[in-house]
């Protein structure tokens, strides 16, 4: 079925995203620069990145979306065939979609171009999916919405740019104090303050400490989804498509 070769095609090219961002995250292509603070005497981290994220990745994550967005809309042409009949007319065939409303319900005509050559109860059960239904803002949480939202951003406006972030901070104290501990997590830039801490000496007059910055490749600030985790929103699309949309529907194809 084109539906499933469609959606495994585009789990191959996020797999290989995935080990490709792995790849580049395991070479530590972010520092963590500390100097004094002159005026407070706090210890500054400073983020200092020796590689960019790869150009490609923004093609990659494109390609991706497209092709999960394309299984559904394979998905609702194949139920309606298997429901109509083939071929199928050439209003219906034009007007073929798999339907993503968040924000408002849809106007019922709108639903019957897209869906009404499919039978009723697999029409019952795409309409329970709507995003909309979650209220809002919760629908701009829906994994559908997500996808529909990043997949027609990427076709119609631009890439989707990723940007490095930072999970947390992870200090390894060997002698002295730390306190006053300040710190984010997201998205990060070369030359951005990641990190301020004091650092006070022991009896000994001893301190010292190691400074880490895990991370991830997120989307950046222009994404509907700005600062979520590439690979995971990804994984939570597949996930929504795989249990809610794939499972009860494949059942009208046999």
């Amino acid at each position: 079925m084109s539906f499933q070769a469609k959606f495994h095609h585009a789990m191959q090219q996020m797999k290989a995203l995935e080990a490709d961002m792995d790849a580049w995250i395991a070479t530590d292509p972010y520092t963590v620069d500390v100097h004094v603070d002159a005026q407070t005497g706090e210890r500054v981290g400073i983020a200092m990145l020796r590689e960019q994220p790869k150009a490609q990745w923004a093609l990659d994550i494109g390609d991706c979306l497209y092709g999960f967005r394309s299984s559904l809309d394979h998905l609702a042409f194949e139920l309606a065939e298997h429901h109509t009949g083939t071929p199928l007319p050439t209003d219906i065939a034009k007007n073929s979609e798999f339907p993503i409303y968040g924000l408002t319900a849809p106007d019922p005509h709108l639903i019957t171009k897209k869906i009404g050559a499919i039978d009723p109860a697999a029409q019952a059960i795409i309409e329970a999916l709507q995003p909309h239904h979650r209220g809002n803002p919760a629908f701009e949480k829906d994994p559908l919405w997500i996808l529909d939202r990043l997949c027609n951003l990427d076709k119609h406006r631009t890439l989707h740019v990723v940007v490095p972030a930072k999970k947390g901070i992870s200090l390894n104290l060997i002698s002295g104090a730390i306190g006053n501990v300040q710190y984010s997590s997201g998205p990060v830039d070369h030359g951005a303050e990641v990190i301020r801490f004091s650092l006070t000496p022991d009896a000994e007059g001893n301190m010292e400490m190691q400074l880490k910055l895990p991370y991830f490749v997120s989307f950046s600030e222009d994404s509907p989804a700005f600062g979520e985790p590439v690979i995971r929103t990804l994984g939570e699309i597949t996930t929504r498509i795989v249990v809610d949309v794939f499972g009860p529907l494949a059942a009208f194809l046999r």
